[in-house]
């Protein structure tokens, strides 16, 4: 039987995952995927700040949650095959951009079958979370 704080960390985790690879997360993602009030991850944000303060900062005009420059995974690995289990699962991307690009991927290639060159992979999360961050500063929202 799953506890409140089995599910919870779940959510984290979760979040911890997507904010990695894909340099934000909002709340949207979260209450679909779970089927939670915005409460419950109001309360999961607030918990990986706890865990991991220098991660996540709110971003309002992007109504997310950004990775932060120096984001350090504390409950995943960086290991793009988890990122891509959890796609193959029929989750969501946040980004519309590499939702179109994914969808693509998969009809040519299933995820299942793809080949996956990690060393290209790797320098994602961390452009992603550049180009995040340049674009809130030139907002003036940093």
């Amino acid at each position: 039987m799953s506890t409140h704080k089995d599910a919870q960390a779940e959510r984290v985790t979760l979040l911890e995952l997507v904010a990695y690879w894909e340099g934000r997360v909002n709340t949207i993602l979260l209450t679909h995927h779970f089927g939670i009030s915005r409460q419950y991850v109001s309360a999961d944000l607030k918990r990986y700040r706890e865990l991991a303060p220098d991660n996540l900062w709110y971003c309002a005009s992007a109504k997310s949650c950004l990775a932060g420059i120096d984001f350090q995974p504390i409950l995943t690995s960086a290991d793009v095959a988890q990122y891509l289990n959890w796609l193959g699962a029929g989750f969501p991307l946040q980004n519309a951009k590499l939702q179109v690009i994914t969808r693509a991927c998969q009809v040519q290639y299933p995820l299942n079958e793809m080949q996956v060159n990690t060393e290209v992979l790797d320098g994602i999360p961390e452009a992603q979370r550049l180009v995040l961050v340049n674009q809130a500063d030139i907002r003036g929202v940093v």
